[in-house]
């Protein structure tokens, strides 16, 4: 998300000083106060994260310091300066048994211990009028490492692709959650706001999709068959991810008041950016 939130900031000509992982440790105060003293922004965008979902369950110890406690210490020093703040969390902070699109009022039952520390800073900040709680999920996009930001690079080299069965949730196109979390900090949002792509549906169903986008887009994949595994199967190390996390996005575009794209018009979008890229 950070390198499409800094494309984003460029093509909007923004003021703002881009920082990458390799030049700031967001767990380290003095790097902390030393920005935040020095640039006195208006807002921070914290798009930082330790988001493997296996390396989580193994160190909770790394998660807790990344993805909980440095976020709350960079929430606390910029509402002590006034500074707005933007924190993004996940749809891993329900259990799946609602069964109909979560809204952003209904309590967390985390199964695993990054969707915990995501539900916590959402418990912590997301009554503070200061401070933006994007809740995100399934991420795809150019430069990405997720499935579904690989996906069309493993339909290309080979003839299966194996996908989990089973899950519905919602995803989000970084390129959309860029330009809308652009968008609500200049509506003056706060609380907490589901942020994806309009519909829901499946690594299967996403899988068809781009199967057959590609198709008709020119690119000659290889991938001949798709194959559904069972969900439970696919599950990593000693957590769960929710069966069901799908979002409700209605807040989200009452607040940028227009529709958000449906997943399938952000997927088009995505290929667009590879055939450009020439991935």
């Amino acid at each position: 998300m950070g390198r499409h939130l800094g494309g984003e900031i460029h093509r909007r000509n923004l003021n703002a000083a881009l920082r990458r992982h390799s030049e700031l440790d967001i767990t380290c105060r003095e790097s902390r106060l030393r920005i935040l003293d020095t640039l006195a922004p208006d807002a921070v965008i914290n798009a930082a994260a330790l988001c493997n979902f296996s390396a989580c369950e193994e160190h909770p110890e790394d998660s807790l310091r990344v993805n909980l406690d440095a976020a709350l210490s960079w929430a606390e020093e910029c509402f002590r300066r006034s500074i707005r703040f933007v924190q993004f969390t996940s749809d891993y902070i329900y259990d799946g048994t609602k069964h109909a699109p979560y809204l952003e009022e209904d309590p967390p039952a985390p199964l695993c211990v990054y969707g915990r520390h995501k539900a916590e800073i959402e418990k912590c900040l997301g009554s503070e009028p200061l401070a933006l709680i994007l809740r995100v999920a399934w991420i795809f996009g150019l430069g990405g490492r997720t499935f579904m930001s690989l996906m069309p690079g493993q339909m290309m080299t080979g003839e299966v692709l194996r996908v989990a069965a089973g899950k519905k949730g919602s995803c989000l196109h970084a390129s959309t959650g860029a330009s809308a979390t652009l968008d609500l900090l200049d509506a003056g949002a706060s609380g907490i706001v589901n942020l994806v792509q309009r519909g829901e549906t499946s690594w299967e169903e996403f899988a068809i999709q781009c199967l057959l986008q590609m198709q008709s887009m020119g690119f000659a994949p290889r991938c001949t068959r798709i194959e559904p595994v069972p969900f439970s199967g696919m599950t990593e190390g000693s957590g769960q991810r929710p069966a069901y996390s799908v979002l409700d996005v209605g807040r989200a575009e009452a607040l940028l008041r227009h529709p958000l794209p449906t997943w399938q018009e952000a997927l088009s979008a995505y290929l667009g950016e590879l055939r450009r890229a020439g991935s």
